[in-house]
């Protein structure tokens, strides 16, 4: 089995690292996916900060 590991520091407003790291991990759906988030790209956790 293939993993992929993302990292993302980028706050989900302001550009679209996030939407763009998100739509990679649904494209690689049928491997091990893990996403990191750290500093700003904690935001994208939060529920209702969208």
């Amino acid at each position: 089995m293939k993993s992929v590991f993302y990292m993302l520091d980028c706050a989900p407003y302001g550009n679209e690292k996030a939407f763009g790291l998100l739509n990679a991990a649904v494209v690689s759906i049928n491997m091990d996916i893990t996403v990191g988030l750290y500093a700003d790209g904690v935001y994208l956790a939060l529920a209702g900060h969208l």
